[in-house]
């Protein structure tokens, strides 16, 4: 296995987790970077980018990695969509200015006097150095070794996941039933993410102020299409593990097992649309999600 270096304390979340897992597949791949750029039709310099964080790779190439190592096509491709998304948001970080010289003395407006500034930026600076000292001992001890996992996943992460703009809801903070219906996403209810389960499966959780913590399923884990979503308790009798399957136009969302149905709405997506089971349908709009950044969860 391969000798990772470090990635860049700058990178994404998303992004970083993409590129460790591409890191994991070319391990099992057990080919060289030269001779992966030749079977990806990529250079060995821009796999060698690709692989330390320096660059997000092209969709065509992140494929490629994947059906060499016959990997879960499907989640490396909603990984390679959120790290895309994050890019293009990413704000350039200013780097922070250089500390001055501590033995220069500096006046400020207000200052009792040269000395006494002096003394502070001395102290100041001896200050800081054994905080530095202390935080990068403290990151040695706590850091993990990048590429010794098989898998690597972001485990308080989750994703927000909209239908034709818009979020998954329940009708209101006392309804009972926990049916699932698509709201505009500033008035959707409860908090719910996108979350990994497992090796190959993901969860919708949600956070009810009154009902706690749970997820969305179908009722008795039924595989009967126009069968409603509805949000209870995580494990319990109904079916609330699924699996992403990439597509042109969006992400299919289909319960786990099932190669037949898929979640989405009848008709166009609009506010008030059930979720139900459906007939998997690529072209099909009320089906095709957008899987994006959301936010920290448990």
């Amino acid at each position: 296995m391969a000798v990772w270096r470090s990635l860049p304390a700058t990178l994404s979340p998303e992004l970083r987790t993409l590129v460790i897992e591409l890191r994991v597949l070319k391990d099992r791949t057990g080919l060289s970077i030269a001779t992966l750029g030749r079977r990806t039709a990529c250079s060995k310099s821009a796999w060698g980018r690709y692989l330390n964080g320096q660059a997000l790779p092209p969709r065509d190439v992140t494929r490629a990695l994947v059906q060499l190592a016959e990997a879960d096509e499907a989640r490396l491709m909603v990984l390679w969509e959120l790290a895309r998304s994050a890019d293009r948001q990413a704000v350039p970080v200013q780097p922070p200015p250089a500390p001055p010289d501590p033995l220069v003395e500096v006046t400020v407006p207000g200052e009792s006097s040269p000395r006494s500034r002096l003394t502070r930026v001395v102290a100041g600076s001896t200050v800081v150095l054994l905080c530095l000292v202390a935080f990068a001992w403290g990151m040695l001890r706590q850091a993990p070794r990048e590429g010794t996992a098989s898998v690597v996943r972001p485990a308080s992460v989750g994703y927000v996941l909209t239908l034709g703009g818009f979020c998954l809801s329940e009708k209101g903070e006392m309804d009972k039933s926990g049916l699932v219906h698509l709201a505009d996403c500033a008035r959707s209810f409860p908090p719910r993410l996108l979350k990994p389960y497992g090796e190959q499966a993901w969860r919708v959780t949600t956070e009810h102020p009154y009902w706690g913590a749970g997820c969305m399923g179908t009722l008795n884990g039924s595989v009967q299409a126009d069968v409603a979503l509805s949000d209870d308790v995580c494990d319990g009798i109904q079916m609330d593990r699924f699996t992403l399957q990439h597509t042109d136009g969006g992400v299919l969302i289909l319960p786990a097992g099932q190669s037949l149905l898929c979640l989405g709405v009848k008709g166009s997506p609009r506010s008030g649309s059930p979720l139900v089971q459906v007939p998997c349908d690529p072209r099909d709009d009320g089906q095709l999600f957008e899987v994006r950044s959301g936010g920290a969860g448990s």
